[in-house]
């Protein structure tokens, strides 16, 4: 079991987590959290290994969560202890804050590492990463009817990319390992404290607004 399996797994745990926050705010039944937790935590996998060829149907091999049942035992696992738990979750912002950002440091992790399998170009290797990581999280809340993070003015998308970057910055300058684990604790950090300082980017609307006067 190697610390990238490891790490998936808990990723994908968080994920669920979130996703399953969301359904329990929006007044979800059982099942319909079950949806929103499956799509969270591997809706950007999913993408991210039908555009590499990985998928059933381009005739290779069957998409990551088809081959391991871990990974549904986890998600049925994240539901669970979102439904006992909710309401402490639902006490505290940090709570979801916290399991998102965990959830899209490793994702972002698995995706570089899964198209640098397969001899892709870093800038492309960030893409995927920044896939897996965000791709999960805006099919639920457009599911949810909710705008998604990514596309609005908080930094989500370019803390992974800075994560991207900040990855291949260290190599061969760490232990991959080492690297792996400082690259999603960065990832973390940024996105963290982005929400708690409110830092965020700069509004497309309000750019237009100060050219046109």
């Amino acid at each position: 079991m190697t610390l990238v399996y490891v790490l998936d797994i808990l990723g994908t745990f968080t994920f669920a987590v979130s996703g399953a926050i969301i359904a329990a705010r929006k007044q979800f039944d059982i099942f319909g959290a079950l949806v929103i937790a499956f799509v969270t935590a591997v809706g950007g996998g999913t993408l991210r290994d039908m555009i590499l060829g990985r998928s059933s149907l381009a005739g290779y091999e069957p998409i990551f969560w088809m081959q391991d049942i871990t990974y549904f035992w986890a998600i049925l696992a994240a539901v669970v202890v979102t439904l006992l738990f909710f309401r402490f979750m639902d006490r505290f912002r940090h709570v979801l804050l916290t399991f998102d950002a965990v959830g899209i440091g490793v994702f972002t992790i698995i995706g570089i590492g899964k198209a640098e399998a397969l001899g892709i170009q870093p800038v492309f290797c960030v893409m995927m990463g920044v896939m897996t990581a965000v791709m999960g999280g805006m099919l639920r809340d457009v599911i949810c009817q909710t705008s998604p993070i990514v596309l609005r003015k908080e930094i989500y998308a370019t803390a992974c990319i800075a994560g991207g970057v900040v990855y291949y910055l260290l190599e061969g300058v760490l232990v991959h390992d080492l690297r792996v684990l400082v690259t999603i604790g960065f990832i973390i950090v940024v996105r963290l404290f982005s929400v708690y300082r409110g830092l965020a980017l700069p509004l497309m609307s309000r750019k237009l607004d100060e050219h046109s006067k």
